[in-house]
């Protein structure tokens, strides 16, 4: 059972609360902040829907339990590399003295140091130095692109949920670090590629729309 406290903690969230592993600084846990199993209330007509389409299943309200179930289907679909290429490796659930937790790969630059988000550098610009619209501009038209191609579903992407990676000095890589899956009332998407293409694609749409207008505003051209 791994051992956690707050001395450890790299991230919070609505749901979750992120805590670095307590031997290996490759891998984090995340602990959800309820147990969906006994203590979670449904609520809302919309919310109900959901349940019972699910079987009455109060899991599927547990993000953590939509990312592992996402994240094995990603790799039974087989070339892990592929489809992680912008995700972090999920290596399931792990017992702590919170609770049960997910195991995640920790997202690193290549010398080893903390990646920063995209929330980030819209709150300082000059993180990325010089070139700094190009540079984002390019890995974001990768980041979508891996996307439409293998219909990789990502419940929510934003500013706070997308890393800037360091590969090396010159090459950034973005990685999407929360909420993979689908959580459709009808996830139709995880049945039908093509379907998945077209929420893919109207999420990235409106993701570019908010890029763009940060770019414009909060970078120097």
């Amino acid at each position: 059972m791994l051992q956690l406290d707050d001395t450890q903690i790299v991230g919070r969230g609505v749901d979750r609360i992120v805590y670095a592993h307590p031997s290996d600084p490759h891998l984090c846990v995340k602990i959800a902040r309820c147990n969906f199993s006994t203590d979670y209330v449904v609520k809302g007509a919309r919310d109900y829907l959901y349940y019972a389409l699910r079987s009455f299943n109060k899991e599927y309200f547990d993000f953590n339990f939509i990312d592992v179930r996402y994240a094995c289907r990603l790799a039974q679909r087989g070339e892990e590399k592929i489809f992680f290429h912008h995700l972090p490796r999920c290596y399931g659930f792990v017992e702590t003295n919170l609770g049960k937790g997910v195991l995640w790969q920790r997202i690193r630059n290549f010398d080893g140091s903390d990646c920063f988000s995209l929330r980030d550098c819209y709150l300082t610009p000059g993180l990325l130095g010089e070139n700094e619209k190009e540079l984002i501009w390019a890995a974001l038209d990768q980041f979508f692109a891996w996307q439409m191609k293998n219909a990789i579903m990502l419940r929510e992407m934003a500013f706070t949920n997308t890393l800037v990676c360091r590969i090396d000095p010159q090459i950034i890589r973005l990685y999407h670090i929360d909420a993979i899956g689908c959580a459709d009332i009808i996830p139709l998407a995880d049945h039908a590629g093509w379907f998945a293409r077209m929420r893919i694609w109207s999420k990235i749409r409106s993701f570019r729309k908010q890029i763009t207008k940060w770019l414009d505003g909060r970078l120097e051209k």
